[in-house]
């Protein structure tokens, strides 16, 4: 368990976090390329500009999770319910309050569920 830590700017390239709570982690500017988060618990976390290139994110749970100016590239795994538009995490549980969107973002295929914030 690594609940309420600051992590903010950390070098966590490559570090294992699977099956880890981490709530209440703050993950903002942190560098989690090739990262093993699968399964780990990210209630209340925060990644806002978090590297998450080459990371493995599967099964995690996102919950009140903020997650926007994330940086990721084609093989970085998500659950299959989230996804990544214009550097912004969506998905169940994900926290958008006081998030502004691009105007020119297509929210066209985005199934957005009933107490998303």
């Amino acid at each position: 368990e690594l609940e309420g830590v600051n992590l903010r700017e950390a070098n966590s390239e490559g570090a294992n976090f699977s099956n880890t709570k981490l709530n209440n982690v703050n993950f903002t500017q942190t560098n989690l390329k090739q990262a093993n988060l699968r399964g780990a618990n990210l209630t209340n976390a925060r990644m806002d500009s978090t590297d998450i290139r080459n990371a493995d994110l599967r099964d995690v749970t996102f919950t009140n999770t903020r997650g926007q100016n994330i940086i990721f590239n084609n093989e970085t795994q998500l659950p299959s319910d989230y996804v990544i538009l214009d550097k912004f995490l969506f998905g169940p549980g994900v926290n958008l309050k006081d998030t502004t969107l691009n105007a020119s973002m297509n929210l066209s295929n985005l199934q957005l569920q009933p107490g998303l914030n």
